[in-house]
């Protein structure tokens, strides 16, 4: 019974997923017009490979953390007026929040093609602030 016990801890050691050495730890703080942005989701999509990508939740103060963030030059993506959890807001019997950016300036916001915000990851922890313009 040792035995097979000693296998389980091995294998489950062996199964998990450290941080890649090409993806870092990445917080800051998203605003438009000078004002957090109290909701929504960032996402930082590589460059060089569309299909590497980190996305985390907007806190209610405008500040995000992502931790699997790729390296190098990314797209920055910004889902706002869509990004509210509706089913939280109901179970609290809070309303939904009007649409916090204009339409257009949403929809620019959220493809990595028509995006304009690119930043670059370096080699340590970062701290990148998102202006929406």
């Amino acid at each position: 019974m040792t035995r097979r016990l000693w296998l389980v801890v091995v294998v489950l050691a062996g199964c998990a997923q450290p941080q890649h050495s090409d993806r870092r730890e990445v917080t800051g703080v998203v605003t438009y017009k000078g004002q957090p942005v109290p909701y929504g989701r960032v996402s930082f999509v590589s460059a060089a490979d569309p299909l590497v990508q980190d996305s985390c939740l907007i806190r209610p103060d405008g500040t995000y953390t992502l931790t699997n963030a790729p390296v190098g030059k990314v797209k920055v993506v910004l889902a706002i007026n869509g990004g509210v959890d509706l089913q939280a807001l109901q179970a609290r019997g809070e309303k939904a929040p009007p649409p916090f950016l204009p339409h257009e300036l949403n929809a620019k916001y959220m493809s990595a093609e028509t995006t304009p915000l690119e930043v670059t990851v370096g080699a340590g922890d970062e701290k990148i602030d998102l202006a929406i313009k």
